[in-house]
């Protein structure tokens, strides 16, 4: 991609996560995520949730799923609509698998975190 002027100050211009998805340009969409142009989103808890939701909604492929789940798994942790949406379309065993081990692997961290700073 190349950056845009506009009065001396320079940023480049991305298509948001959603529409890659919507599109189907995994490949642009990985390459993106891999230079950090999406930390925003990937940070945002309830940005992520929707992203997610609208790659189950979307059905793509598995391994976009995975990736979108291992962004920022608490996500998974704020509500339960891409499992609800998953079900409802009746995705794959495996699209659901990908999310609840997202979810149990946030709620496994969560655990271990607290824990550690317990004191006897």
């Amino acid at each position: 991609m190349s950056p845009l002027t506009f009065e001396g100050v320079s940023s480049e211009v991305k298509p948001s996560m959603l529409r890659l998805l919507g599109t189907g340009d995994w490949n642009t969409l990985k390459e993106l995520i891999n230079t950090g142009c999406y930390e925003e989103v990937i940070n945002d808890k309830s940005e992520m949730l929707k992203v997610i939701t609208f790659a189950v909604n979307f059905q793509v492929p598995l391994d976009v799923l995975h990736l979108m789940c291992n962004l920022n798994p608490e996500a998974l942790t704020i509500e339960d609509t891409p499992f609800r949406l998953a079900r409802r379309q009746n995705s794959s065993v495996k699209t659901i698998t990908i999310l609840e081990a997202a979810r149990q692997h946030a709620l496994s961290m969560k655990f271990n975190d607290s824990s550690s700073s317990l004191t006897f």
